[in-house]
């Protein structure tokens, strides 16, 4: 089973504080009788935040009687020649200190001791601690010339899920050349719009998955490696009137690859049977049947050189390779490549309307081989003639050409000592036909042919649409020896029901290892088998002794008692049980990024895919994702936070310590009351222990009012003298008229004790009540400034300047002990949405990016004048004529269904320049991506809009389909974060296969 490697740590204390916590003591000893008059010595020396030029650390006060305490400083590794800091000494009860105007990239040491009147304690002194590397200038950091974009999170869905798609109608599987890892390409199956098509490979410990196009219903999917580079190549038809091919950009290693998508044939009808053979000189024939019953019914297409780059221009235009009509329907067809001791030829074997047929394209130019392909007539008239393959060896010059295809009663072997024969007067001769195997209804969707390192061929084929089986040659001899059947307790996959697809519904594969003698098979099942979750549709099985009856690695011995001599099949494992970490419907936020203060990104994120209810929102998951380390290729830390049963609208920061907080709610019902809570991890990367604690109030039950209402949490870090708390604001939504209103309190981590517990404003409107889209931000001089979505509309509505709705503005400079926020008029007027709002690190003033989705727009306003302005809208003003862009085409996102993944992410560079991310739907002037436009100057506007991270495409890829609630082609709930150390900028969203996704810059 794929191997997620993420680490999952196990919540060890849970403390739940539903009320305000009583007093705590001060920690301090009782000092009631000493022989020495002097002051406890501190303990506990933590280092905190680190930037370029500062190093803030704390201990612990264990003295009762100090006056103060001594702190000092030396430079240089191990160094001893202390000297008091420009503070010294601290008032008594300090217990932390940020050392100031130090150089980057240096080693200092501190040691701090408690003073009184009788002198002075024993030094607590630190160990080496290393400033990080001076600051970038962060627009020149940020240009996003090379985003790198990484998947932090496949997801993991439950077993009992009802909301999974379909894997796996049409599947292939091969072995790289470089590594001999297997490497699974599949279709996925969903609403229309979220089609797409997957690529799998084992990297020696794991598998990983990537999606290659989104938005297509792929049919008839090949799979092949180039010999020397091992770069994967896909082949697929529409199963309208195009060819599809992908080419991955490097090898499949453990790095992601990005795929370039190529439509290389537009002018065919319903292709079918497609087909595709690497031969070592890395030359590429791509084979494929047109429709059923058609004249010129099969084409080729043929790369000679540079076959890793999927254009026409190296794939060029297919050519006919027969003109007789192609049978009924050809579900799979054969392509190989013939040694001529010189050079390469293409041959392809396949099923016409009344006969098998075998073509070759014997040309010294492979240009011309339009027109000069011979065919002809291989075995008697046959019914059936659904599916074929071949295999020639390449090693050998001039090989024999093996070939099977499904006859009227079951499968037919035929073999052709020399490839290098040609067909005379349209049939070929030198040809001998074997024993048939099967049955009539033994591959009539699909079949494949291989050969093991003995010498002995392996057929892997449906039977019916109920069984999965192998076969075997039980000697070298092709066509004279019999072939085994797998016996009937050893089926690859009997499902007793209808579980496997049916003929034109869907095609399996099948690669021999001959280095480890085995044999892997790839298929999918449909939904009757229950639960199709179980399975993931997409299943691997495995045989550890493909060479035949009576082989050595075939004893039951090996195997175990169960094991029959002719093998034993085991795993059909499930190849991919991932996505859907976004809801795909009623969708809400669900992502939150910040950086630590050394420019570390971390993510804060619900997983619905773990949900094993109709909604997914019951059950699902609450997760912290740290990156550990300093590059976008470095490894993803996870963690699962214990919350309640439906965790939602996540908000996350850091403390002056580097401790993540994470504030969410829990999605109430018409009998569970709202309630918001907050958590805390004892480690950076969240390997340690989750304490979670309840926010104040809570709110009475009662069912949440349709979106786009949604309640929601906010998360930012009050700072005063460099000491961080977190400030919790919530937003609630609920049937009860009296909870509609947003709240914050201000948290004390020393104490455990909630603060300042203020209402800050409330809903109003007899027809909609209640908010949305709430962000909270702070700076260092202890500013927190707020904005949200006022939807209150009709009778009663006093808030907004009209009936219509408004984004509302609010902010605090004392920890939330008083608030100042818009009453009768909302800072921007109308039906906007998605509002964030961020605190400019130069001005201390605000600004605001939000989205006009009646214009399909996104917006940016910020505030002119000083914080205490910023409450009246007249303050507020647009840069150039406001618009960022005005092609993102979220104009085609249904309110009710799609409210929640409009998100935008904001953030300033040091210099206080505006960035902002943003998904740009596939209504909009380019395909679907995540997109992002800045300043870059004092006196500038914003630029044109570029992409962060560029899905493949939807649709016919050049034409993408108009959104839908379903399209995980677009970048849903984006979420940014810079570091104000390195300038890099971070942002997090759910893209192409329901994955989470980061896209760094700067790093």
């Amino acid at each position: 089973m794929r191997s997620t490697k993420l680490r999952i740590y196990t919540m060890f204390t849970i403390a739940l504080f539903f009320t305000l916590v009583g007093a705590s003591c001060n920690n301090k000893a009782s000092v009631t009788e000493s022989s020495s008059l002097l002051s406890q010595a501190p303990t506990g020396f933590t280092e905190g935040t680190v930037t370029s030029s500062t190093i803030r650390f704390s201990w612990t006060d264990f003295s009762a009687d100090e006056s103060g305490f001594d702190v000092e400083q030396c430079t240089g590794a191990d160094c001893t020649d202390f000297s008091p800091v420009a503070d010294s000494p601290l008032v008594a009860n300090s217990s932390s200190y940020t050392a100031t105007g130090l150089t980057p990239v240096t080693v200092y040491r501190f040691r701090v001791r408690s003073i009184n009147t009788f002198g002075a304690s024993d030094w607590l002194t630190s160990d080496n601690l290393t400033t990080s590397a001076a600051a970038v200038d962060s627009v020149v950091a940020n240009s996003c010339s090379a985003p790198v974009t990484t998947i932090v999170d496949y997801g993991q869905r439950a077993t009992t899920s009802t909301t999974l798609a379909i894997r796996g109608a049409y599947s292939d599987i091969a072995l790289s050349p470089l590594t001999n890892y297997p490497g699974v390409v599949f279709r996925e199956t969903h609403t229309v719009g979220a089609a797409s098509i997957k690529y799998m490979y084992w990297t020696g410990y794991e598998f990983k998955i990537e999606t290659i196009a989104s938005g297509i219903n792929a049919s008839y999917l090949k799979l092949v490696y180039l010999n020397t580079s091992g770069i994967p190549l896909v082949f697929w038809g529409n199963g309208v009137s195009a060819l599809y091919g992908a080419a991955r950009s490097t090898a499949s290693t453990s790095s992601e690859g990005v795929w370039t998508v190529a439509a290389l044939d537009t002018t065919s009808t319903a292709i079918r049977g497609v087909d595709a053979a690497v031969n070592d000189n890395n030359e590429v024939a791509v084979f494929f049947s047109i429709g059923s019953n058609l004249a010129s019914g099969t084409k080729a297409i043929i790369c000679t050189g540079s076959c890793s780059t999927m254009s026409t221009t190296t794939y060029p235009t297919a050519t006919v390779v027969d003109a007789v009509n192609t049978s009924t329907n050809s579900y799979k067809l054969g392509v190989a490549w013939c040694n001529s001791g010189s050079d390469y030829y293409p041959m392809a074997f396949y099923g016409s309307s009344a006969n098998f047929r075998l073509a070759t394209c014997r040309q010294a130019d492979l240009s011309t081989c339009s027109g000069n392909w011979g065919s002809g007539i291989i075995g008697a008239v046959n019914a059936n003639r659904v599916a074929t393959d071949m295999y020639i060896d390449q090693t050998a010059t001039n090989g024999t050409v093996y070939m099977a295809g499904l006859g009227a009663v079951g499968i037919i072997p035929f073999a052709m000592t020399n490839c290098a024969t040609n067909a005379v007067a349209a049939t070929w001769g030198a040809t001998t036909t074997g024993t048939t195997f099967g049955a009539a209804t033994t591959a009539n969707a699909w079949m494949k042919m291989d050969r093991d390192s003995a010498g002995n061929f392996h057929v892997v084929a449906n039977d019916a649409a109920t069984i999965l089986r192998s076969f075997s040659s039980t000697t070298a001899n092709f066509v004279t020896g019999a072939w085994s059947a797998s016996p009937a307790t050893n089926y690859i996959e009997t499902t007793g029901a209808a579980g496997l697809f049916a003929g034109g519904a869907g095609r399996g594969s099948m690669a021999v290892d001959v280095t480890g003698d085995s044999l892997l098979v790839a298929y999918g099942r449909t939904a009757a088998v229950t639960p199709i979750s179980t399975w993931g549709n997409i299943v691997i099985a495995h045989n550890e002794c493909p060479s035949g009856v009576g082989a050595p690695a075939c004893a039951s011995t090996t195997l175990g008692s169960s094991a029959a001599s002719t093998g034993m099949w085991w795993g059909n494992m499930p190849a991919d049980a991932t996505g859907q970490i976004q809801k795909t419907s009623a969708a809400l936020p669900n992502v939150s990024v910040a950086t630590t203060s050394t420019g570390v990104p971390a993510i804060a994120y619900v997983d619905y895919s773990v949900s094993g209810t109709a909604d997914p929102i019951l059950g699902a998951r609450l997760k912290y994702a740290y990156r550990d380390g300093a590059t976008s290729a470095s490894n993803w830390e996870i963690s699962v936070i214990g919350s309640g049963s439906a965790p939602q609208s996540p908000s996350l920061a850091f403390d002056s310590n580097n401790l993540p907080w994470i504030s969410w709610n829990e999605t109430p019902s018409a009998t569970v009351p709202l309630r918001f809570f907050l958590a805390t991890n004892s480690r950076t990367d969240g390997s340690g222990n989750w304490t979670i604690y309840g926010f104040p109030s809570y709110y009475a039950a009662g069912a949440v009012t349709a979106q786009p209402i949604m309640p929601q949490s906010a998360l930012a870090m009050y700072e005063v003298s460099g000491v961080k708390k977190p400030l919790v604001v919530t937003m609630t939504s609920i049937t009860a008229a009296a909870s509609r209103e947003v709240r914050a309190a201000l948290f004390d981590p020393v104490t455990r004790q909630w603060q300042n517990n203020k209402q800050i404003a409330t809903f109003a409107g007899t027809a909609t009540v209640g908010g949305a889209f709430l962000s909270a931000d702070a700076d260092s001089s202890g500013n927190v400034a707020i904005a949200f979505a006022d939807l209150s509309t009709g009778a009663g509505q006093v808030n907004c300047s009209s009936t219509a709705r408004c984004v509302r503005f609010a902010y605090s400079s004392n920890g939330g002990s008083t608030w100042t926020a818009t009453s009768t008029s909302g800072i921007v007027n109308g039906a906007f949405e998605a509002p964030i709002v961020k605190i400019n690190p130069v001005t201390s003033r605000p600004a605001l990016a939000f989205l006009d989705r009646a214009n399909g727009q996104v917006r940016y306003k910020y505030c002119n004048t000083a914080l205490s302005g910023c409450t009246s809208s007249t303050n507020w003003v647009d840069v150039g004529i406001g618009i960022v862009d005005a092609g993102t085409g979220i104009s085609g996102l249904a309110e009710a269904t799609n409210y929640g993944v409009l998100s935008l992410g904001m953030s300033f560079t040091n210099d206080g320049f505006p960035w902002i991310t943003y998904p740009r739907g596939s209504t909009a002037l380019t395909n679907p991506n995540l997109s992002f436009s800045y300043i870059a100057s004092a006196a500038g506007l914003f630029g044109t809009p570029a992409a962060l991270y560029t899905n493949p495409g939807a649709g016919s890829i050049s034409t993408p389909l108009a959104a839908t609630a379903n399209n995980i082609a677009l970048s849903w709930n984006p979420s940014s974060a810079r570091s104000s150390e390195t300038g890099s900028l971070h942002t997090a969203f759910v893209g192409p296969g329901n994955f989470l996704y980061m896209t760094s810059c700067g790093d």
